[in-house]
């Protein structure tokens, strides 16, 4: 029996675990198999657009993306886009299965450490100071309170966002960022 014989049998008994939307927007991604004789399998993957607002720009991926309201299930999700952005076509090959959903619901019993930085979001190596960017960490801290996060968050502090050589004003900096991260995880 060849691997993609073996995957086939497995996929096929699997229950994927799914996640609820519950208003949260969803996204799916294909993942394409190729056999290739005793080499075995080959995964396609491709290359994300840059984009300097991107954080994951020009970085591998799984063809896919987020789900449109013409979509009728994450499979037409994944057939879309993978359509729009490779020009294939997963109707015209064998789908084998659903993986399980992953997400920030499944975050608590995976993650282990958050290290927390801000940043405007145009581009470079920038470690803001907490809330003195334009990433969400309100809510992402408050998202880690709520599922009962049990890991360590640490602050990376740079020397430029602190921004002078003066003690007492870099200690007044650090310790904004310390109860900014306190607030948010409710501590």
């Amino acid at each position: 029996m060849s691997l993609l014989e073996r995957l086939t049998a497995v996929l096929a008994e699997l229950e994927p675990s799914l996640i609820e939307a519950n208003g949260r927007r969803q996204a799916a991604v294909a993942l394409l198999l190729r056999e290739r004789d005793s080499r075995g399998l080959e995964i396609l993957v491709i290359r994300r657009a840059e984009n300097e607002h991107d954080p994951w720009s020009g970085h591998m991926a799984l063809p896919g993306g987020g789900y449109e309201p013409g979509d009728h299930s994450v499979y037409d999700t994944a057939r879309r886009e993978t359509l729009e952005e490779i020009g294939i076509d997963l109707d015209e090959g064998l789908f084998l299965g659903r993986l399980d959903d992953v997400g920030p619901r499944r975050m608590p019993g995976q993650l282990r450490h958050v290290h927390l930085s801000d940043s405007d979001l145009t581009s470079g190596d920038q470690h803001r100071l907490p809330g003195r960017g334009k990433l969400p960490l309100k809510e992402f801290l408050a998202a880690l309170e709520t599922d009962g996060y049990p890991g360590a968050v640490s602050l990376e502090l740079k020397p430029w966002p602190l921004g002078t050589p003066d003690p007492e004003v870099i200690l007044k900096r650090m310790r904004e960022a310390l109860s900014f991260t306190r607030e948010g995880v409710g501590g």
